[in-house]
């Protein structure tokens, strides 16, 4: 055999069996078929590669192998066209790699693999034969045989470390006609497979399918458990249909252009699905699952839960029996028409977008959500939320444009409500709201006449009725604290018809206040207000109120990082400062006389520019310059400037205020 040994390399750790008489054996005795009580069961590692020939392999690992050999290593031969290897029967390890013209490998007796299986790169191979292999206990790994046509390993029970199959261009055919679990199927780049049959597993930790085009069907019958299962630009997929599977961690089905069902109806649980841009696909039957992902966990995003999206042809989702998930996505499926939640206490986040045949949104049962979104559903007419009594996060619900009613009934904290750019929404109901722990906003519907919120005690963000072409009231009888440290404001502008403004229980603006262009509007009143503003710089604009004659805010003592306090309106006429202490700049405009304007309890200020078209009374020229004469210490360094007839007093107090070193200006 010394030839041998010129053409491969062989590593030999030959184990040696010694007698435990205290004498050797004899021919056997006290030994087993050996001689002297010693006897030879092959080689530890067995090495072919090189040149050797199919004749010499063979005849090489009848010499040296043995139920000791744990390690065989067919690696970079050039001559080897078939290799079949009886003697083995267990071994820890078995790579079979860039053999050039190797096409057949036989392992008839292997029962079983203790590591790992490797068959990589031997591009002229086309059939492996290990028909008792029963255990792999690490991984199964074929990759880049260019002719390998069929993997069939038919009495395979149990590989925990999976499969990885890769690369394979001639594959057809994958059959594991025994295989009970595994911990990973992984297929990629397997382009004219037809077939992948495991007609006996119970449990797979991961499947994923990936560049096999002609793939129509998988045939699991008897699935239990998934933990991950990606099936993801199959062109000739048609159905999934796993009705036996009652457990999925991760699901993720896209870009499948032919799938038109996909069937999990025995599916309990789960922790994230998302199925999306599959063009034909018309139905999902998602009928027994009622639980998706931990509640409790805090450790999350807006992908956790269910994601449906971008799928053309899909009309019905069946969710019957859904109680709680982290969120449900269902966005842009242009012909779904039902989606099925009656059953959903818990949603989490909830987000319906562009799905233009929905006509109905609801969650009757549901009673805490984490967040809504609801926008650009263009035949969503209802919208039913009737049990929910807090949301964590915003509620945003936005271009919907056959949405007529909104009906919180039961909400009493949110994290923000949007709710803008319904054209023909003429009521919303939040009556039992009395936290808002974000913004509010309520903007640009032109059919809605009220937005009442008769229970809001306190809300935090920024705080928008602007641009409701219908509107007539805005009432907010019990609220007393908006705003937070932002840069935000109070905002009411561009709605022409309203006639009602009830912020009558306010008392802390920590923002910003603008009021503008609210044409039918004809008072404006904050009576229990006493501060306006916070660290950042702000603005207090009233103006383009077309019919205000008066503007009250009789308890307003502070007004913080406001640069200017505006009020250009063309019929004001009296303006009630009384209690307002400290201002930068007031600047007053009005086309008709101002006979009240009260700043009983003014101390500082830079500027006071009252140069009004319509001018101030004589009374209420004498009453502003009677308090500013009256401050102590005396003013100085201040800029007046007042338009209208001043009394022979308030001439004498402008003269005094001039000597203290204010610019005084008063014209008729």
């Amino acid at each position: 055999m010394k030839y041998i040994f010129f053409k491969i390399f062989i590593v030999t750790l030959t184990v040696t069996i010694f007698s435990c008489s205290p004498e050797d054996g004899e021919d056997g005795v006290n030994g087993t078929d050996g001689v002297n009580g010693t006897e030879s069961t092959g080689a530890g590692y067995l090495i072919i590669s090189g040149d050797i020939t199919n004749e010499e392999a063979t005849a090489l690992a009848a010499e040296t192998a043995g139920k000791n050999t744990h390690t065989l290593l067919i690696k970079n031969t050039t001559n080897i066209t078939s290799l079949e290897l009886p003697e083995i029967s267990t071994l820890v390890k078995l790579e079979v790699i860039g053999n050039k013209n190797l096409q057949r490998l036989s392992l008839p007796n292997l029962n079983a693999t203790y590591e790992s299986i490797s068959i990589n790169t031997n591009p002229e191979l086309k059939t492996i034969d290990m028909p008792i292999l029963e255990a792999v206990y690490n991984r199964i790994s074929i990759n880049n045989n260019e002719t390998l046509e069929s993997i069939d390993i038919p009495n395979l029970r149990s590989c925990p470390g999976g499969f990885l199959i890769n690369g394979n261009d001639a594959l057809v055919n994958i059959t594991f006609t025994n295989l009970n679990s595994t911990g990973a199927i992984l297929i990629n780049t397997a382009p004219l497979l037809e077939n992948l049959s495991l007609p006996v597993v119970v449990t797979i930790g991961n499947i994923g399918i990936l560049g096999t085009p002609l793939l129509q069907s998988l045939n699991f019958p008897s699935l239990i458990s998934i933990e991950r299962l990606r099936l993801n630009s199959l062109e000739n997929l048609l159905t999934v249909d796993l009705n036996t599977v009652e457990s999925i961690s991760d699901l993720d089905i896209g870009r499948n252009e032919q799938l038109t069902t996909v069937n999990l109806q025995a599916l309990r649980t789960a922790r994230e699905i998302s199925i999306f841009d599959n063009l034909s696909l018309a139905s999902i039957n998602l009928s027994s699952l009622t639980t998706m992902g931990d509640q409790n966990d805090t450790n999350f995003d807006e992908d956790d839960g269910l994601y449906i999206a971008n799928n053309t042809n899909l009309t019905t989702i069946n969710l019957t029996s859904l109680v709680s998930t982290r969120g449900i996505r269902i966005d842009n499926n242009t012909n779904l028409t039902s989606l099925n939640t009656d059953a959903v206490i818990s949603p989490g986040f909830i987000s319906i977008r562009s799905n233009p045949s929905l006509a109905e949104v609801s969650f009757p049962i549901a009673t805490n959500v984490s967040g809504v979104f609801i926008g650009e559903n263009e035949t969503l007419a209802n919208l039913v939320f009737l049990n929910v009594t807090e949301c964590e996060d915003r509620i945003s619900i936005s271009e919907n444009p056959a949405l007529t009613s909104i009906d919180f009934t039961k909400l009493t904290t949110s994290g923000g409500i949007g709710i803008s750019e319904n054209p023909i929404l003429t009521s919303i109901n939040f009556n039992a709201l009395v936290n808002n722990d974000g913004f509010l906003s309520v903007s640009d519907n032109p059919n809605l006449q009220v937005a009442s919120f008769p229970g809001l005690t306190v809300s935090t963000g920024n705080f928008s009725i602007s641009g409701n072409a219908a509107l007539t009231a805005a009432t907010f009888p019990v609220l007393t604290t908006i705003g937070n440290d932002t840069r935000s404001n109070l905002t009411v502008s561009n709605n022409p018809l309203m006639t009602d403004l009830d912020f009558s229980s306010l008392t802390t603006l920590d923002m910003g206040l603008s009021i503008s262009r609210n044409s039918a509007l004809t008072s404006i009143s904050f009576p229990l207000l006493t501060t306006i503003g916070n660290e950042n710089s702000l603005r207090f604009i009233i103006e383009d109120n077309g019919l205000i004659t008066n503007i009250s805010l009789p308890n307003l003592a502070t007004v913080n990082n406001i640069n200017t306090i505006g009020i250009d309106e063309n019929l004001v006429e009296t303006i009630n400062f009384d209690r307002l202490t400290t201002f930068s700049t007031l600047n007053v405009d009005s086309t008709v006389l101002i006979t009240s304007l009260a700043l009983s309890s003014l101390q500082d200020f830079m500027r006071l520019d009252l140069n009004t078209p319509g001018r101030l009374s004589t009374a209420a020229i004498d009453g502003i310059l009677t308090r500013l004469v009256s401050i102590t210490p005396a003013i100085n360094e201040k800029s007046i400037f007042i338009r209208g007839v001043a009394s022979a007093q308030a001439q004498t107090q402008a003269e005094t205020l001039r000597t203290n070193g204010n610019t005084v200006t008063i014209t008729e």
